[in-house]
């Protein structure tokens, strides 16, 4: 019989009885249902008004095997962005018998700065399950490609002909920014004014495969 179930007893069988006479066993067992994984003994015990007339045994026992439970612990799938730190990650534990408890600890293959994909989440060690065949499913953590945030600085924002301007521009990624003028008769590349009029100036990242493209 499997862990957490209640106990099914059989009836007694009884043969050689004469006419009517009265002769009955009740049959017990110390399990309960929660009882551990084991073995456990039934017992049937003879009573009647009748009894004293037969050489039947008063009481018979036998065993009942208490097995264990299957139970299906699976490790967690969900994603993270690139460059965050491992998560949090609970395990899903199946149906429990009563108040039992059990545990189970989740490790990954992904670690902090691993690149994007997709990396295998796995059941450790599982404690509390003396009484459960557990069986252990493993998941997935996808790690998705980060943002990144350009800081576009000119200074100073307005020119005479002649004069220059720093231009510069950082990503977060630490990636190459890509500095585009929007007019170069006007503005050069360098940021020295060449002739009046007003440009627009852009810094733009193309990504990679663990950040996605951004622009400023």
């Amino acid at each position: 019989m499997e862990y957490g179930k209640d106990a099914t007893l059989p009836k007694a069988q009884i043969t050689g009885l004469y006419g009517t006479d009265n002769v009955t066993y009740t049959v017990t067992t110390d399990y309960k249902a929660g009882s551990p994984v084991g073995e456990y003994v039934i017992t049937a015990t003879a009573s009647g008004s009748d009894l004293g007339n037969y050489t039947a045994q008063t009481t018979v026992t036998s065993k009942l095997t208490v097995t264990k439970k299957a139970l299906t612990i699976t490790a967690p799938s969900q994603s993270v962005t690139y460059g965050t730190d491992v998560p949090t990650m609970e395990p899903i534990i199946g149906e429990l018998v009563g108040k039992d408890k059990v545990t189970a600890t989740v490790t990954t293959t992904y670690t902090k700065g691993s690149k994007v994909g997709t990396y295998t989440t796995s059941i450790g060690e599982v404690t509390g399950a003396e009484n459960y065949e557990v069986t252990k499913v493993d998941g997935t953590l996808t790690v998705t490609k980060a943002d990144q945030t350009i800081t576009l600085t000119v200074n100073p924002v307005a020119l005479k002909v002649g004069e220059s301007t720093q231009i510069s521009a950082v990503s977060t990624s630490g990636l190459d920014v890509t500095i585009t003028i929007s007019d170069e008769s006007i503005l050069s590349k360098s940021g020295k004014a060449i002739s009046e009029g007003t440009v627009t100036i852009t810094a733009t990242q193309a990504g990679n495969e663990n950040y996605n493209v951004a622009e400023s």
